[in-house]
């Protein structure tokens, strides 16, 4: 065993056991999104839109990315990007569904940023608006080029 290896820069979650996604597949789709409804019912109606998305809104901040495209690989690479210090959701889990079908799933359990994304907004702002915005992109893209491949 080499010992001069470096460690690694980062502590990334460890892609989930094929099991333990199931089960949180499972939990993310028969309670996660009960929770959801009666949350988006009782407290939060205006938040109905998210669920075209494949966005389902969750109390305490989070919400749940369930998509036939969403992959594990997604959360830990948000992982990443938070540890680099890029502006990024806090990944807390993958569930796993059907995986064996051709109507596969994914979900993604993480918690929310707080704004409006830019193609909301994009219509609304000026020019010097978004040069500012080109600038802090441009910095980020900077950022995560500046790191070395694992």
């Amino acid at each position: 065993m080499n010992r001069n290896l470096a460690p690694p820069p980062f502590n990334l979650p460890y892609p989930g056991h094929p099991l333990g996604n199931l089960i949180r597949g499972w939990i993310h789709r028969h309670v996660l999104i009960r929770i959801s409804r009666i949350y988006r019912l009782y407290f939060r109606p205006d938040l109905q839109y998210l669920v075209d998305d494949g966005v389902i809104p969750l109390p305490f901040n989070l919400v749940l990315k369930f998509s036939p495209h969403a992959r594990e690989a997604e959360g830990i690479a948000m992982s990443l990007a938070r540890s680099m210090g890029i502006p990024a959701p806090r990944f807390i889990s993958y569930g796993e569904h059907f995986p064996n079908t051709s109507s596969r799933q994914g979900s993604i359990l993480m918690t929310r940023i707080p704004g409006k994304t830019l193609q909301d907004v994009i219509e609304s702002l000026s020019p010097e608006e978004l040069h500012v915005i080109m600038q802090e992109l441009a910095g980020l893209l900077d950022r995560m080029r500046s790191y070395s491949n694992p």
